[in-house]
């Protein structure tokens, strides 16, 4: 055993000495270098969301982490030395699949990944037919994401500055359709999705749509005063003031 595993496991030994009823360190043991014994405690993986995940740097082959949103799935996950895996997948008949246009998920679905299984539902009524994106001021959330499923962190970064009132994100987010909590205001990739299946999820008014992207300003320090919408009679986007009014439909991902 080299040099820095002795120190690291005499560090975890004597942090757990007062906790654990045994920990046992024995290199004659061909199997089990460390054993912990308890009946009362458990070992905690680091738990981050996929995006924290996925900021690793440099991950090497068998660290190990507990996703709190990962789309295949929450749980714990190991790096195989090309990418993090599941360390428990269920059994691929045991997971329902779906298709664009069905009722489900507390919505219309709108997107299917490559499994059939996974994806984005959109609520079937807008949640308010006019609403501003900031709450009181302009601010630089961060909330800069384009892409698909980019409209979670964007929300939750938005609603962490903007805070508690009545504005695109937070009205979202407080979308409480089918008994799900995790409703969100979709990023502009997602709300391009929407606007190609506006037919199949209806409902849908000829007007601008709130994107959760914002703009950054230049330079970049200053506050963000916009940010995305979609027209939803044509299909044009465009910068809009966050101070501007537009409606919001929210998605979840499932």
């Amino acid at each position: 055993m080299n040099i820095k595993l002795k120190i690291a496991l005499g560090l975890l030994m004597a942090q757990w000495t007062a906790q654990a009823q045994s920990i046992t360190l024995d290199a004659s043991d061909t199997k089990n270098i460390l054993s912990v014994q308890t009946a009362t405690q458990a070992i905690k993986l680091p738990v981050l969301n996929e995006s924290q995940r996925n900021l690793i740097p440099a991950p090497v082959m068998g660290m190990q982490v507990y996703c709190s949103n990962c789309l295949a799935g929450i749980g714990p996950y190991a790096y195989n030395g090309s990418a993090w895996a599941p360390m428990f997948v269920p059994a691929t008949s045991d997971l329902p699949s779906y298709t664009v246009g069905q009722l489900a998920q507390g919505g219309s679905v709108f997107f299917v990944d490559e499994t059939g299984r996974h994806g984005l539902a959109a609520a079937t009524l807008d949640q308010t037919a006019s609403t501003k994106w900031f709450n009181v001021n302009f601010h630089i959330t961060g909330a800069t994401r384009v892409g698909i499923y980019g409209g979670i962190d964007n929300t939750s970064d938005i609603v962490r500055i903007e805070e508690n009132g009545s504005y695109a994100a937070k009205i979202a987010q407080s979308h409480t359709g089918g008994g799900f909590g995790d409703w969100y205001l979709p990023s502009l990739e997602e709300l391009r999705l929407m606007y190609n299946q506006k037919n199949v999820i209806g409902g849908f008014s000829s007007a601008n749509y709130w994107s959760s992207t914002e703009i950054s300003s230049s330079p970049a320090s200053n506050p963000s005063t916009t940010a995305f919408v979609k027209d939803f009679t044509a299909g044009a986007e465009a910068p809009l003031s966050k101070g501007s009014t537009a409606r919001v439909r929210a998605i979840r991902k499932f």
